[in-house]
């Protein structure tokens, strides 16, 4: 992580549009993966670095076999993200003041697939500044902050009747 880090930092670091997609876009890629190993799943996520993937940024593999398992197109603003025409059948993976649904699409604050999460995180926080400004101390604080956990499920006699579909379906 360290590494794909400091590329970034090197490559972009004087960005005239900013360095903030840059590393949010290493902040969801390293979250999810140190997660998804902490648990022992077979999934990892890959970056596509500078646009290689097209409108994905964030590919999760099944490393058993390889597979690509779920997309994701990341963006620290809601511009283009809430469009019906681009990124199709992709997860939308924005930052918490970000995060809802706009028109029927739906962009979350977090990557999640198949029992690993990225960790949310705000743009104004200044937790994505810190990946830049000490990214060893920062990965090493991500690297061992918890997981989020789901809250618990409610008694079974307040169940709700109808069942939640995610906007982002498939899941």
């Amino acid at each position: 992580a360290l590494a794909e880090l400091r590329q970034v930092l090197r490559k972009h670091s004087h960005d005239p549009l900013g360095i903030d997609g840059y590393l949010f876009e290493v902040h969801v890629w390293a979250t999810y993966n140190f997660d998804a190993v902490e648990k022992g799943l077979p999934y990892r996520a890959r970056r596509y670095a500078d646009g290689v993937g097209g409108d994905v940024d964030v590919c999760v593999h099944d490393m058993r076999d390889g597979t690509a398992v779920d997309q994701a197109q990341l963006k620290t603003t809601g511009k283009h993200l809430f469009s019906h025409f681009r990124y199709t059948g992709l997860d939308r993976v924005t930052t918490t003041e970000h995060a809802h649904c706009q028109g029927g699409v739906c962009a979350e604050g977090e990557l999640s697939y198949g029992g690993a999460s990225s960790l949310p995180v705000s743009l104004w926080s200044g937790q994505l500044q810190r990946l830049e400004s000490e990214p060893e101390v920062r990965l090493r604080e991500l690297q061992a902050e918890p997981q989020p956990q789901p809250p618990p499920s409610p008694p079974p006699q307040l169940q709700p009747r109808v069942s939640r579909v995610s906007c982002l379906g498939g899941r």
